[in-house]
C-alpha cells in the first residue's frame, strides 16, 4: 500500500492528509489510480467518483512512511474485524439490514464471486444491495452463520467461513419457486479499509440449486428425477 501526503485544495493548505492506493483493488484508468483520502480528522473520502474530480485535484507534497503518516489503521483491532464481518453476514445478508450496511461496506466497494461468475465485478455498495434484496426475495428466510473468521489487520484482511441455509419461495432468473431447501457454504475474504469498512468481498462458495437450473440441460434434469 502506498501513502504520501497529500495537501488538499477543498480543505485548504492548513490541512493535512494522505492519499491511498488500496492493496489488491487500485485500478489505473485515462485519470489515473483510484485512491481514497484520509483526512488529517481521520475521514475517509475516496477518489472513485466518475468524474475523478478529488483525483485531479490532489497535489502530492511528500512521500511519508506509514509510521510517520500516522496510521488510521492502527486503532483497528483484530476484533474489529471480525465485527465489521459478522455484522456483514448476520445483520446484513440473514435480516436485510441495510443500514447496517451502510455501516459496515465502503460506497466504492467491489464484489468478485471467484467460483460462480469470476469474470464480473459487482462494483458499488449500492449495486451489492440490489442484489442483496433480489436473493433474499428468492430466499426470504435466509440465514447466514459466521462458523469462523481469522483476522491479519497487518494485510487488512478478515477470512470467514460462512454457512447459509433457506428456502426458495420466490422467483429467480425468472424460473417459479421451487420451495426447495439452500444449504451452502463458502469462505470469503474481505479487504478492511482504513475506514473501517469492507472494501473488497472475494468470495469462494457453492452455487445454489435455482443459480445452476438455467445451465442444466432437460436430459440431465431428467436423469436427476429418475434417481
Amino acid at each position: 500500500m502506498s501513502r504520501h501526503i497529500t495537501l488538499h485544495p477543498l480543505l485548504g493548505h492548513a490541512r493535512l492528509a494522505h492519499c491511498v492506493v488500496p492493496a489488491n483493488t487500485a485500478r489505473t484508468s485515462a485519470t489515473g489510480t483510484r485512491r481514497q483520502h484520509i483526512w488529517a480528522d481521520g475521514r475517509v473520502q475516496s477518489c472513485q467518483s466518475r468524474s475523478n474530480r478529488l483525483e485531479q485535484r490532489c497535489r502530492p507534497v511528500t512521500r511519508l512512511s506509514a509510521q510517520a503518516a500516522g496510521d488510521p489503521a492502527g486503532s483497528l483491532s483484530r476484533e474489529n474485524f471480525i465485527q465489521v464481518a459478522k455484522q456483514y453476514y448476520e445483520q446484513v445478508w440473514s435480516e436485510g439490514n441495510f443500514e447496517a450496511m451502510e455501516q459496515c461496506m465502503a460506497e466504492d466497494h467491489i464484489q468478485v464471486d471467484r467460483v460462480w461468475i469470476p469474470q464480473r465485478e459487482l462494483e458499488g455498495r449500492d449495486a451489492m444491495k440490489r442484489g442483496i434484496r433480489g436473493f433474499r426475495s428468492a430466499y426470504p428466510d435466509l440465514k447466514f452463520n459466521v462458523e469462523e473468521a481469522v483476522a491479519d489487520v497487518s494485510a487488512s484482511k478478515v477470512f470467514v467461513y460462512w454457512t447459509a441455509s433457506g428456502s426458495n419461495q420466490g422467483p429467480m432468473f425468472g424460473q417459479e419457486p421451487t420451495g426447495a431447501s439452500l444449504s451452502i457454504s463458502g469462505i470469503s475474504m474481505l479487504t478492511i479499509n482504513l475506514d473501517g469498512r469492507i472494501q473488497r468481498s472475494d468470495v469462494y462458495r457453492e452455487a445454489t440449486g435455482e443459480e445452476k437450473a438455467p445451465f442444466v440441460s432437460t436430459d440431465e434434469k431428467g436423469a436427476g428425477s429418475d434417481d
